[in-house]
């Protein structure tokens, strides 16, 4: 699988720079990233051609992530950290659409620093009338008190939060990926859930590696991939659920596992539980 073959340049100036939403934005098969966007995944994808594959089950993760905690286990309320540029339902619906088809009154806020993606999730929620707020909030993840800080505008932190982190911790150490983590988790309710997918490193994820090095050459941000042990401790202190840190192609899927490719990315979903619930 390769990106859409016949995306056509956009922009080709001096003054852009790479960004992670509109690289992401190309792996799925979107249509709002330029021709220097373009440029370090086209590189990238001679040393792991699977990268493709990442970024489309890493949203299909997400999807039924959603679908279980917003669905089955009731939560009212999703935050969504280094949200992106949301896609069309025809390439995989956005947060606050999954999340309202299950229950039209549930409160979504997407966060970034990006503002192309701040405009484009706003001009996105504008057109959904009827149902819960949805906001888009600038704020940067490596300061989770001051984000939840601005979030709370729209959500209630006393109650449950469902948190998206899809490939946005990947930009930091793992020290600083799991410091944000912890961050984001310790304020939130009890029976509050994190949601996490990163590229994978170790065993075949070697070329994932070397992927998204070739990527940082040619301009854009750098990212680490990360081993199993690493992404289990981005779920701080949390009750991991079935069937824990997997790569994101297994965790649920609508069909038997061994259906399923090995995609080299790992996703995992942890609950947050009352003080002492492991003894």
């Amino acid at each position: 699988m390769t990106p859409h073959a016949d995306h056509q340049p956009v922009l080709d100036d001096e003054s852009v720079v790479v960004t992670s939403a509109r690289v992401w934005n190309y792996l799925r098969g979107g249509n709002d990233d330029y021709l220097i966007d373009r440029n370090p995944v086209d590189e990238a994808l001679g040393a792991c051609p699977e990268l493709p594959e990442v970024a489309v089950h890493s949203g299909r993760f997400v999807a039924r992530a959603l679908d279980h905690l917003v669905g089955r286990c009731g939560v009212g309320q999703v935050l969504d950290v280094g949200a992106g540029i949301p896609l069309g339902d025809a390439l995989g619906s956005c947060t606050h659409r999954i999340a309202q088809r299950i229950n039209p009154a549930v409160r979504v806020v997407y966060v970034d620093t990006d503002p192309l993606v701040l405009a484009s999730c706003r001009a996105l929620c504008c057109g959904d009338t009827g149902r819960g707020p949805v906001s888009a909030v600038e704020a940067d993840v490596r300061d989770p008190r001051e984000l939840l800080r601005r979030v709370e505008r729209v959500l209630d932190l006393a109650e449950p939060v469902v948190v998206v982190a899809a490939h946005v911790l990947t930009h930091l150490s793992h020290e600083g990926a799991a410091a944000v983590a912890q961050g984001l988790v310790t304020p939130l309710a009890t029976g509050s859930y994190l949601v996490v997918a990163e590229p994978m490193a170790g065993l075949q994820g070697e070329p994932v590696q070397a992927a998204l090095d070739a990527m940082a050459a040619f301009g854009a941000p750098a990212a680490y991939a990360r081993t199993l042990l690493e992404v289990r401790e981005l779920l701080p202190g949390l009750r991991h659920l079935d069937p824990g840190v997997v790569p994101v192609s297994w965790w649920r899927p609508d069909q038997p596992v061994e259906q399923e490719p090995f995609v080299p990315a790992l996703g995992g979903v942890g609950q947050r539980m009352p003080r002492g619930w492991w003894r």
